[in-house]
C-alpha cells in the first residue's frame, strides 16, 4: 500500500494542478465572453484569441467601467454637476434668483439705447450716466413742462450739442461717465476757463487734457491752480517740456512732485532722474501723494 501511495502520489499532484488550471481557463474566458461581440469585431481589429487569459479579463472589464461611465454621463449630462464648482461659484448659482435686477422702466430703456447710441458699449458705464440724466432732468424741469420721454430725450440731445460745441472733437459720451456732473456746468463759464487755459498753455490740446480728466473742467479755481502748477514744475525740472507732460498727465498740475523727485533721487543717485521723468511722468507719480 506504501509503495502504491508513492506511485500514485505525483499523478494525483499533476491531476489537481491539470484542474485547477483548467478551471483558471475557464473563468477566464466565461468573463472575456462578456464582451459583445460588436465590440469584439470593432473596425479596430483587437483580436482576444491572441491575448492570455489575464488579459483578456483585464479588457473586458475596461469595456464594462467605459460603458458604466459613459451611461452615467448621459443621464447626468442635462443636469449640471455643481460638485466641479468653487464653493463661491456655488453660492453664486443658488442665490442667482435673489439678486436679480430690477427691471428697467420705459424711460430707462430709452435711456440706455440713446447712450448706446452715442458710443457706450458697456452697461455698467450707460447706467452712471443714465443715473445722471434722471437727476439732471429731475432738476431741469419746471411746472407745467411737458415731462414726456420725446421731450426728455430732444433736451438732452440739445445739452450734448452744446457740449460738444464746447468741446470739439471730444467724446462727450466717455467725459459723461467720468464726470456725470458735467450734465450741470455752466456752460459761459466752461468756456471762458478753456480760452485762460488755452492761453496759459500754447501749444497744447486743452480738449485733449479735459477729456483725460473732465473734473478739471468743474473746477471753479482751475485757472489759478494750472498757473502755478506749471511754475511749479519748471522750478522742479528746468530742462524738461513742462507743458507736454501735463498734456499727458494732467494730474502733475496737483500732485507733490517735489516729494516724489526726492524720494526717485534718493534711490537712483547716479540716474538723471529729471530725463527719466520727462520721458515717464508716471514715475514721479508713484512716489508723490
Amino acid at each position: 500500500m506504501i509503495r502504491n501511495k508513492e506511485i500514485f502520489q505525483p499523478a494525483l499532484s499533476t491531476s489537481l494542478a491539470s484542474l485547477q488550471s483548467a478551471r483558471r481557463r475557464t473563468t477566464g474566458l466565461c468573463l472575456a465572453e462578456n464582451v459583445s461581440k460588436d465590440q469584439e469585431s470593432s473596425s479596430d481589429g483587437n483580436d482576444l484569441t491572441k491575448l492570455s487569459n489575464f488579459d483578456r479579463i483585464m479588457f473586458g472589464a475596461g469595456l464594462c467601467r467605459v460603458e458604466n461611465f459613459s451611461k452615467d454621463h448621459e443621464s447626468s449630462s442635462d443636469e449640471e454637476d455643481l460638485t466641479k464648482l468653487t464653493n463661491f461659484d456655488r453660492i453664486v448659482r443658488k442665490q442667482a434668483d435673489q439678486f436679480k435686477p430690477k427691471p428697467m422702466g420705459e424711460t430707462e430703456s430709452a435711456l440706455h439705447q440713446y447712450w448706446r447710441n452715442k458710443g457706450l458699449k458697456e452697461e455698467v458705464h450707460r447706467k452712471r450716466v443714465v443715473t445722471a440724466c434722471l437727476e439732471w432732468w429731475k432738476e431741469y424741469q419746471t411746472p407745467g413742462y411737458c415731462t414726456s420721454i420725446l421731450c426728455l430725450l430732444n433736451v438732452l440731445e440739445a445739452r450734448f450739442r452744446q457740449l460738444k460745441t464746447l468741446l470739439p472733437r471730444a467724446s462727450i459720451a466717455k467725459m459723461l461717465w467720468k464726470q456725470p456732473m458735467m450734465l450741470h456746468i455752466d456752460l459761459c463759464g466752461a468756456a471762458c476757463r478753456i480760452a485762460a487755459l488755452c492761453h496759459l498753455m500754447p501749444g497744447v490740446n486743452v480738449v485733449r487734457l479735459l477729456e483725460k480728466d473732465p473734473s478739471l473742467l468743474l473746477r471753479a479755481d482751475i485757472v489759478a491752480a494750472t498757473e502755478e502748477g506749471i511754475l511749479s514744475l519748471h522750478t522742479l525740472l528746468p530742462r524738461a517740456d513742462v507743458l507736454r507732460m501735463v498734456e499727458r498727465h494732467p494730474s502733475l498740475l496737483f500732485r507733490d512732485v517735489k516729494a516724489g523727485l526726492m524720494q526717485l533721487r534718493a534711490q537712483m543717485p547716479d540716474k538723471d532722474v529729471e530725463q527719466m521723468v520727462e520721458k515717464n511722468p508716471i514715475l514721479v507719480l508713484k512716489h508723490c501723494s
